[in-house]
């Protein structure tokens, strides 16, 4: 994995743990979630006049991830309405290289190597201990994955604004007065990053860029602790140092 590949992810990383901070920061979470998601939304639509719709053979995928997409961002949402970043961000995040490494051999054709492998595991060991304390490729994105990006922003946007309008109006209408412009940045920023990943499994083999792409889980941490005033405890301190190692392993690998 070559460096520019690696300062991607780890930008979209921290930017994904500060947006996910903001959102735990709001005095309601579900609805500044809807925000954000609706907010996403807007951005992609006119996105969409300029990159045109997908190709009519996504659509079953997209259909799949749409509502994926929604009901992650009600359930995150949830979630924040009632833990902490430094539970809930871990469970939600961490164990997202585990699952893409057992399937991207079947759906994919990356190839990991045993030492990727250890270094996988190292990290995700490193992101347990954290949550238990509390192939040659082109450097351009190709179109039909624009195409798919910002139709999926825009539908899972589209399928969070009438789950609110039906059960949550009064919240929806509440938090769009008072976060209405911060909606528009935060899902702007969501969807950059987006791309930015995507970008990112371009380059290098999606297993690992998961991997690395979850030490937002350790931005997040460092933010919750200065911003939001979470404790810290040293057993987190030892998974930061576990992730930390690993990540040195990876670029070395």
């Amino acid at each position: 994995m070559d460096s520019a590949t690696i300062l991607v992810i780890l930008g979209c990383a921290s930017a994904t743990a500060f947006l996910n901070c903001g959102l735990r920061h709001q005095a309601d979470p579900l609805a500044a979630a809807f925000i954000v998601a609706i907010g996403g939304a807007a951005v992609a639509l006119p996105a969409m006049l300029f990159v045109g719709l997908p190709g009519a053979d996504s659509i079953p995928f997209l259909a799949v991830s749409t509502l994926l997409g929604g009901a992650y961002w009600i359930f995150l949402g949830r979630a924040y309405s009632s833990g902490e970043i430094s539970i809930v961000y871990p469970l939600a995040y961490g164990s997202a290289p585990l699952w893409i490494l057992m399937f991207s051999g079947f759906v994919f054709d990356d190839v990991i190597q045993t030492n990727q492998l250890a270094v996988i595991l190292l990290i995700s060991g490193g992101l347990l201990i954290v949550l238990l304390s509390s192939a040659d490729h082109r450097w351009v994105l190709n179109r039909s994955l624009i195409f798919n990006t910002v139709f999926l922003y825009f539908s899972s946007g589209f399928v969070v604004l009438c789950y609110a309008l039906a059960f949550h109006r009064d919240r929806l209408i509440k938090s769009a007065v008072s976060n209405g412009s911060l909606g528009l940045f935060w899902g702007a920023l969501s969807l950059i990053n987006y791309c930015g990943e995507l970008w990112a499994m371009t380059r290098a083999p999606v297993a690992l860029v998961a991997a690395l792409r979850e030490t937002s889980i350790l931005f997040a941490i460092v933010i919750a602790i200065i911003w939001l005033k979470e404790p810290l405890h040293p057993t987190r301190i030892a998974g930061a140092g576990v992730v930390a190692f690993g990540l040195v392993l990876m670029r070395l690998a």
